[in-house]
């Protein structure tokens, strides 16, 4: 069987044909070169970018991880969530 499709046998005689995605297909039309700048600077915030700011650290890294899912729905929801920070 290719590992890569399979079909699935419905209960109602129908063949569907599956297959299986994996993180970088996902990733797959996300310019590499971006998707490395991003993990640098995720890297550089989680080391202390922003010493004594931690709201500025998740604000930029929320802003960060965003443009990495790269899906405006996703951000709208994400966006109308209150944050708050001590």
């Amino acid at each position: 069987m290719d590992p890569e499709m399979i079909k699935s046998k419905l209960p109602w005689g129908f063949d569907i044909p599956v297959k299986f995605v994996t993180k970088e297909d996902l990733l797959s039309d996300f310019p590499m070169n971006r998707r490395d700048e991003i993990k640098k600077k995720l890297k550089s915030i989680s080391e202390g970018d922003f010493p004594g700011d931690e709201e500025k650290a998740h604000i930029e890294a929320d802003k960060l991880l965003l443009e990495l899912i790269n899906d405006p729905e996703i951000t709208e929801y994400f966006n109308n969530i209150e944050k708050w920070y001590a």
